[in-house]
C-alpha cells in the first residue's frame, strides 16, 4: 500500500472529526473532550489569544441601559446591571449630597 504521510494524517483527523473530535481554533491541536461542556480551546493560552486577537467576533450580550442616579443620563454599561453612576465624579458628587453637616 502506497501512502504518504499527509494522507494518513488526514484521515485520522476526518476520523476524529467524525467522532466528534474538535481542534482548538487558534493553534490547530486536537482538544481532548473529559466533560460535558465541550471545550474549544485547548488551553487558557490559546483562549485568550483568540479572544485578544478577535474582539469583533465575541458575542457580548450583557449590556444594560442604566440611568445615572446623580445626573439623571442615560449610559450604556457592559456586565453590571446593579451600576448606579455613570462615572466616578456622578458618585462623588451623589455622596457629598448626602452628607449632613450639623454646624
Amino acid at each position: 500500500m502506497n501512502t504518504t504521510q499527509k494522507s494518513v494524517i488526514s484521515s485520522l483527523a476526518a476520523d476524529r472529526l467524525s467522532s466528534g473530535a474538535s481542534f482548538c481554533p487558534q493553534c490547530g491541536k486536537y482538544v481532548k473532550q473529559h466533560t460535558k461542556h465541550k471545550k474549544r480551546f485547548c488551553s487558557d493560552r490559546c483562549r485568550m489569544k483568540c479572544w485578544n486577537s478577535h474582539p469583533d467576533l465575541i458575542r457580548r450580550m450583557a449590556y444594560y441601559s442604566i440611568t445615572c442616579q446623580n445626573c439623571g443620563a442615560e449610559f450604556r454599561f457592559y456586565g453590571n446591571a446593579h451600576r448606579k453612576f455613570c462615572c466616578r465624579s456622578c458618585y462623588d458628587a451623589y455622596r457629598k449630597k448626602g452628607q449632613h453637616h450639623d454646624e
